[in-house]
């Protein structure tokens, strides 16, 4: 399969502003076009919230779920890059072209998740393999849905994310649900919906923020998105909503985290000290909208968010 076809090579310095990149930058800039940080994010953030429920931790379980992230990601941008090569490629935004050139890389990225996924899964218990199953055909549903539609030329009567934001929020709670028919005696099922709900309310608003930033593009290549669904101002509204949902879940975790006491101190300040940084983060998205916007900035920190909570696997290393 030839996968770098001259007219989409693509030029990471082919603008004044990605000259001015840091190397840095640029590699962060194609690990997120991979999605390896919205895996990693994806891995990290269900160990939080496995945690805050009182969830035993499992390695095996923060891969399984990296990898079926990036699985997830990878089939859909290699279905889209294949369909995106057959269209004109001035109308394709840099994301895009870049997809269409590392089409290859993609469907290895695809394989080899699915073989970690799968390899890790067989050290996992029955009842987080049930739950894991049900999220896997989900997935794969998905998967066969949209892209059936698409190559049929049949619109999508709601936007893809949507699904895949649900589908996100509710996989990183399946971890500590399976726990809970023999619930280990520090479990906190109230601590735990609480963060399930503030994870919630952050995934939410990091796919308006995105949608809103990326709605042209979309609109050029026809992708369907929120914003061109629900249109700018109502979906930047939604991002907002949830935003002041995630702010009355995060003064409640914190009044209770403090009030009861079962985790210590320090690490209940350690704790609502990163779930503010991930919600001012966001905010500050929104109220900085120019900013945000420079070298898609919006989109390298709406989905850094999701990092922020790697204490406690320091902690468990530690």
């Amino acid at each position: 399969m030839n996968t770098t076809s001259p007219r989409y090579r693509l030029n990471p310095t082919s603008t004044q502003s990605e000259t001015s990149e840091s190397w840095v930058v640029k590699m962060w800039r194609y690990l997120h076009w991979l999605s390896i940080d919205v895996a990693l994010g994806a891995g990290i953030s269900a160990a939080w919230v496995n945690h805050t429920w009182g969830g035993d931790h499992s390695w095996w379980a923060i891969l399984a779920l990296s990898s079926g992230a990036l699985w997830v990601y990878s089939v859909d941008h290699w279905a889209d890059a294949l369909r995106a090569a057959q269209r004109p490629p001035e109308i394709l935004s840099p994301r895009r072209k870049f997809y269409v050139q590392s089409r290859g890389i993609l469907f290895t990225l695809s394989v080899l998740s699915m073989l970690v996924g799968a390899w890790s899964a067989v050290h996992l218990p029955w009842s987080t393999l049930g739950f894991g199953a049900v999220f896997v055909l989900s997935c794969g549903a998905y998967l066969w849905i949209t892209q059936k539609r698409q190559d049929s030329h049949l619109p999508m009567r709601y936007p893809k994310e949507i699904i895949v934001t649900t589908l996100y929020t509710l996989a990183l709670t399946a971890w500590p649900l399976s726990q809970s028919f023999s619930a280990p005696d520090h479990f906190a099922p109230i601590k735990g919906l609480l963060t399930s709900f503030f994870i919630f309310s952050l995934a939410w608003a990091n796919v308006c923020l995105i949608s809103v930033h990326e709605r042209r593009a979309d609109a050029a290549e026809e992708t369907p998105s929120l914003a061109l669904w629900l249109g700018e101002y109502t979906t930047r509204n939604v991002g907002r909503g949830v935003l002041k949902f995630g702010l009355i879940i995060w003064a409640i975790r914190t009044y209770l985290f403090f009030g009861w006491q079962e985790m210590g101190n320090m690490k209940a300040l350690l704790d609502t000290t990163v779930a503010g940084a991930m919600l001012f983060t966001l905010w500050r998205l929104y109220q900085r909208p120019e900013w945000s916007a420079i070298n898609s900035r919006y989109r390298r920190w709406a989905d850094a968010v999701f990092l922020f909570p790697i204490w406690v696997l320091i902690e468990g290393i530690l």
